[in-house]
């Protein structure tokens, strides 16, 4: 966890120091006057479907702890590897990309977005991270909700049963929510600042879970991998 930990530190103190890094690729991503996806009718339904997806997915994850969780209650002596790991999951995505990201920083830091700027079209300043603003009111640019969702996968990494597989968890989620904030930054949505912090701290949430779950004497079956040795894991 030190290493997420100083993962988030540096990122926030280089998109802090250097802001232009920021606006320079937002700059990129607009061609003649407009938002470079934009134009694409594909991308803007997916980013769309993909803000509904997240709460069906989130909805059906409930619903399958609660069914195993009565499963469990009903068949005491049956494995609960399963439900810990949904329940682990399920308590990640609450506290990441629900709590901390949206319902914490989203709505009450008031960066504004890209789009919303002087500089392309809108009427905002530029606003550096972890600085709170009134320029945005509310579901403002930090950090990516969407980003946040996509970089899940990072959970596994806590998962997992070899290191091997923990990296490829890690891997996953990184590329998952870089993508994802490839389009964000494309529609005008998100900052590249936006879009890495919102991943790190998914996984630093993911890794918090997971140490405060063996900590409660709540690992999953011997053998399974599950939230076992989590002060050792990334």
């Amino acid at each position: 966890m030190r290493t997420v930990l100083l993962a988030l530190l540096l990122v926030s103190a280089a998109f802090y120091a250097l802001p232009d890094i920021d606006l320079a690729i937002a700059r990129s991503a607009r061609v003649d006057g407009a938002w470079l996806f934009e134009s694409w009718p594909g991308m803007v339904t997916f980013n769309s479907a993909f803000n509904r997806a997240t709460h069906g997915f989130s909805a059906l994850l409930a619903l399958t702890t609660l069914l195993l969780a009565v499963q469990a209650w009903r068949h005491p002596q049956r494995p609960r590897q399963t439900l810990r790991q949904c329940s682990y999951l399920l308590v990640v995505i609450a506290l990441g990309p629900g709590l901390l990201v949206n319902a914490v920083l989203k709505d009450h830091w008031g960066r504004p977005r890209p789009a919303q700027l002087a500089e392309f079209g809108g009427s905002a300043a530029y606003v550096p991270v972890w600085q709170t603003s009134d320029a945005c009111r509310r579901n403002c640019s930090f950090v990516s909700g969407h980003v946040a969702f996509a970089s899940l996968p990072v959970a596994g990494a806590w998962m997992a049963r070899t290191p091997r597989n923990r990296r490829r968890w890690l891997f996953a989620g990184i590329a998952s929510g870089l993508l994802m904030g490839l389009c964000r930054i494309g529609l005008g949505r998100h900052f590249f600042s936006d879009t890495l912090i919102a991943i790190v701290l998914v996984t630093l949430v993911a890794a918090l879970v997971a140490r405060l779950l063996a900590a409660s004497g709540s690992p999953a079956d011997s053998g399974s991998g599950t939230m076992q040795d989590a002060t050792q894991r990334p």
